[in-house]
């Protein structure tokens, strides 16, 4: 933390907020009480399909950082029902996404019924959004 003389009172604090993105964290200074602009807010709720492993990894990857840059393991969703999962991640404003869900690698990313390749989902953020994810079949267990 940085302290600045000000006033009488002799001491104004300015406050770090770190931010955690993915294993990195980026220190950014604002002054009390001052909001920090992180970036829309987008969260996916996934349906997976029936036969989806109970202790299944699902993950979303993306061609952003926040998404993990392609990486397979992208960011981890949490299970919040056993065929429903959740997760959250600002983006930066006007980021035109695009992303798969995949069970922690692209051996088991997702497809379409039939199990043909399903095209990248796509996205564009420019404010906060909620977004619902339908996964038809898994390419490992079509």
């Amino acid at each position: 933390m940085r302290l600045l003389t000000t006033g009488a009172l002799g001491l104004a604090a300015l406050a770090v907020a770190a931010v955690a993105r993915r294993g990195r964290t980026s220190d950014t200074l604002a002054s009390p009480g001052a909001r920090v602009d992180t970036g829309p807010l987008v969260t996916w709720l996934v349906r997976v399909p029936a036969n989806t492993p109970a202790n299944a990894a699902i993950a979303i990857s993306g061609n952003i950082a926040e998404l993990g840059t392609w990486n397979a393991a992208g960011i981890r969703l949490l299970q919040v029902e056993p065929q429903l999962y959740r997760a959250s991640a600002h983006v930066p404003r006007g980021a035109a996404l695009e992303y798969k869900v995949t069970r922690g690698g692209w051996n088991s990313v997702e497809t379409c019924r039939d199990g043909s390749e399903r095209t990248n989902r796509r996205l564009r953020v420019n404010h906060d959004e909620k977004v619902t994810v339908d996964i038809e079949a898994w390419s490992d267990l079509t």
